[in-house]
């Protein structure tokens, strides 16, 4: 790590990050409007806010408009003294809720009145932190019931031209996907507004939602093949570089800039740079310097699932997969050397038994097929390997924010990451042909249709297993922290030469990190009182690990709190009924 400065300083400022919100500055959660503002605002929630549209989103029920650089008219008193004249406080951005659609394009300037109150925090244990998500777009205010006001003429045209883009390849992608249209939505432009809740369940389920999202593979695929494609052309390094950088820019843009999106951008754009002035490019130090970018933006990301699965999936990839397949030894004979150990595998007593088999089967040509039937091991060694090597890096993120962890996951992922990439080329080229013609569009989509299916009806059959999720509940953040020290300290092991045992030892370390992070402190009985919007819900624990969920039913249906039966356990020398 003191090779790399720059990753090293990045790091720190992420940790000092932390410890400042621990101790209670708002460096990453907190409302930046003053508390006095934000009395008014609870007392006086019917406002007039004015500010410039992002984006809209809709359905067939209502419009949703995102306002940025969003300001309020804030009188504290009535008199009109100086001290009390109306002030403009800047809200920073808002989502709105329309009562009726409005044409109001991205960059207009619009008036809205409605009410205003604080984004919802969470209610109960486990729950989805909607006011942590939407603080880290700097949005802590949602309007309700809006109503436009005024509206200005102007706006932004190409805003406006990459929303309506982004819309009609919507549409050329539901003509040509049939099913699957919401799954090449999601995985291409990163839309999931009609991606079905069933279907997105299963893929989380299963342990491979990330499929679904903009990542590193879209600019991979995208970005470097546009470079290559450039480079072929004689263009040069630096052309090369700088066009695929901006078409990559708008295509982030264009796909809403999600957090992975975003820090697929920063590691593509360190990349290029890399390229054009002749540098090595370091994974660790573009992840890092990702990381920090992103946070100087919000640094409210820090506590955001999207961004902490995305940059450890890749801490995972780029850093512990090279150690785990190093101390693995299986890249050289993935190369094809190392011949010797290939050779001497017929000499140990499990290669002897399968050379003689071979030869009562398939004769002379034994030794070549041996040799494929090595090489094709050595290679899902590999790929188990980086599997389990990304899982156990996302493992303690997975945990605290949902508490489960898909074990079916790891294999599956065997077989969805070689094959999505084809996925996605198909998707993008079969989006360029629906744009010229449907039916071209519908022939050219139609293996990465085949394969979309092939992964639901696997995550239906991974639903069906008695094992597939394990279920922990949510660590503490000691617990987190000690995992990640622990683990680190297992890579490190795995690094190091001429120790034979280190293998042993790293094993022993990460089983110890892994004990750490799923224990659970013991409780005696408790009662949770639960949040449930209309009527009761509790949840009882005993001492002996039994838990009880009771419903007393909604306040405004008669008959719903009756006790049809009770069960007692036979221990107790009592009855059922």
């Amino acid at each position: 790590m003191t090779k790399r400065p720059l990753c090293m300083v990045c790091l720190v400022l992420m940790l000092l990050m932390c410890v400042a919100d621990r101790a209670g500055f708002p460096l990453i959660r907190g409302n930046p409007v003053p508390e006095n503002v934000d009395s008014w605002i609870r007392e006086h929630p019917k406002v007039t806010i004015c500010g410039e549209v992002t984006q809209t989103t809709e359905n067939e029920f209502s419009q949703s408009v995102y306002l940025s650089n969003t300001y309020l008219i804030y009188q504290p008193k009535k008199n009109q003294s100086k001290e009390n004249q109306p002030k403009k406080i800047s809200i920073e951005n808002v989502k709105v809720f329309l009562k009726k659609k409005e044409d109001v394009p991205a960059g207009t300037v619009v008036l809205v009145s409605g009410n205003l109150e604080r984004v919802g925090e969470m209610r109960n244990p486990g729950e989805f932190d909607a006011r942590q998500y939407y603080a880290s777009q700097h949005i802590f205010y949602f309007m309700k019931k809006a109503e436009l006001l005024k509206k200005s003429e102007n706006y932004s045209a190409y805003r406006q031209g990459m929303n309506d883009l982004r819309k009609y390849l919507s549409k050329v992608l539901n003509g040509i996907g049939g099913k699957e249209a919401g799954v090449f939505q999601a995985i291409v432009l990163g839309d999931k507004s009609s991606l079905d809740e069933e279907v997105k369940l299963r893929y989380q389920m299963a342990g491979i939602v990330h499929v679904l999202a903009i990542s590193g593979l879209h600019i991979s695929v995208i970005g470097m093949g546009i470079y290559n494609l450039l480079m072929k052309t004689g263009m040069g390094i630096w052309p090369s570089g700088i066009i695929a950088l901006l078409i990559l820019l708008q295509y982030g843009v264009m796909t809403g800039g999600s957090v992975s999106t975003m820090r697929a951008v920063c590691m593509f754009l360190i990349s290029v740079g890399a390229k054009i002035t002749g540098r090595i490019y370091d994974l660790p130090t573009a992840l890092a310097v990702s990381a920090m970018l992103i946070l100087g933006d919000s640094g409210a990301y820090l506590y955001n699932s999207g961004f902490l699965l995305s940059f450890s999936a890749v801490a995972g990839a780029g850093v512990v997969v090279p150690a785990l397949t190093k101390s693995m030894d299986l890249s050289r004979i993935e190369k094809g050397e190392n011949v010797r150990r290939k050779k001497s595998a017929w000499k140990r007593p499990a290669g002897k038994k399968f050379k003689n088999i071979c030869c009562m089967i398939l004769g002379k040509h034994t030794g070549q097929i041996y040799e494929k039937f090595a090489g094709g091991f050595c290679k899902a060694n590999l790929a188990l390997g980086a599997s389990i090597g990304i899982q156990l890096t996302m493992l303690p993120v997975s945990l605290y924010f949902f508490g489960e962890v898909s074990l079916v996951g790891i294999f599956l992922n065997l077989l969805v990451l070689p094959t999505v990439g084809v996925v996605l080329g198909s998707g993008v080229i079969g989006l360029l042909a629906g744009c010229v013609s449907f039916s071209v569009g519908r022939v050219v989509i139609l293996p990465g249709k085949v394969l979309a299916g092939i992964y639901e009806e696997l995550c239906k059959l991974s639903g069906n297993l008695p094992f597939g999720i394990w279920i922990t509940g949510q660590p503490k953040l000691w617990q987190v922290a000690v995992y990640y020290i622990l683990f680190a300290g297992a890579v490190w092991i795995l690094t190091q030469k001429g120790k034979r045992e280190r293998k042993i030892i790293a094993f022993v370390v990460v089983c110890l990190a892994m004990s750490i992070l799923i224990w659970r402190e013991p409780e005696p009985f408790s009662v949770s009182c639960l949040d449930v919007g209309q009527g009761d819900g509790l949840v009882l624990r005993t001492p002996e690990g039994n838990c009880f969920l009771v419903d007393g039913g909604s306040t405004n249906k008669s008959g719903c709190g009756t006790i049809s039966g009770f069960t007692v356990s036979e221990e107790s020398g009592d009855f059922s009924d």
